[in-house]
């Protein structure tokens, strides 16, 4: 059963890849706001994700890796996108979407949801390069963790760096 889902999220990513339009790398820093319905300022360490974007599509699929309070874990993210450009440099990059996440736990693997909003301000380094420094909130619920520890929901304010590249013509600016 797992094989067969592990080749079909790898099928539709080869098949998003096709269709994309930009590859974005990037890397965040988070600072937990609440966990467990608790207010508390924590630290989230790093994430690193890689996205394939679409212009023709407002949707973006990607892969991450980060460290929380309850271990590691990789997630596949599905966005909503969309690219708004003040001028020829300058624009705004809005993406909110789900991220569904397997915690690396031992002995088993925990599965984790998680809500993501984020926009980042976006300079337009050459005709296929944009850098991006945003925002987000992001929220995070492993309920298999419930039994076993206190934190088992964040609410996040990751901060974003992130570089896009262009692979074919500009569709996706207004």
């Amino acid at each position: 059963m797992g094989l067969r889902i592990a080749i079909g999220i790898c099928c539709f990513m080869a098949w998003f890849n096709v269709a994309s339009q930009q590859i974005n790398v990037g890397s965040s820093r988070a600072l937990g706001i609440v966990y467990q319905n608790k207010a508390d300022l924590f630290d989230n360490n790093q994430s690193y994700n890689f996205q394939f974007r679409s212009g023709f599509r407002p949707l973006a699929i990607g892969m991450e890796f980060r460290t929380i309070d309850w271990g590691n874990q990789v997630g596949i993210s599905l966005l909503y996108n969309k690219y708004k450009a003040f001028n020829e440099r300058w624009g705004l990059q809005y993406d909110i979407g789900m991220i569904h996440s397997i915690a690396l736990f031992r002995p088993g693997f925990k599965y984790s949801i998680g809500l993501l909003g984020r926009t980042s301000l976006a300079y337009q380094l050459n005709d296929k390069h944009r850098l991006e420094f945003g925002l987000a909130l992001r929220y995070d619920k492993i309920s298999a963790y419930d039994d076993f520890s206190a934190i088992n929901q964040t609410l996040e304010l990751p901060i974003h760096l992130s570089i896009t590249r262009q692979l074919f013509p500009k569709i996706d600016q207004e």
